[in-house]
């Protein structure tokens, strides 16, 4: 299951980055993920938010904040999540 959820946890270490650096998250990126995870089966998604907890607490709130979008959590984004991975993999390279 680890390789399952590698690329959600690249993509929350990349939050982290931005976090420590600019002091926010891309919204989007967050949005994706949780998009993702709508693909997964349950026993994947609470694993990946019982690691997120343990592992990553500030960086979990942003799960947890409602975007005032009723469905944002379903339907395409304009982004994936290997989109993301791949245009900050300067950044993402450096951690």
């Amino acid at each position: 299951m680890n390789e399952v959820l590698d690329p959600l946890k690249d993509a929350v270490v990349l939050l982290e980055r931005y976090h420590r650096q600019y002091g926010k998250v891309p919204a989007d990126l967050v949005l994706t993920i949780k998009s993702e995870l709508a693909r997964y089966q349950i026993g994947i998604v609470t694993t990946f938010y019982g690691w997120l907890l343990r592992e990553k607490p500030t960086i979990a709130v942003f799960f947890c904040e409602d975007s005032d979008t009723e469905d944002d959590e379903h339907g395409p984004h304009e982004r994936s999540l290997d989109d993301f991975l791949m245009a900050a993999h300067p950044l993402y390279g450096a951690m």
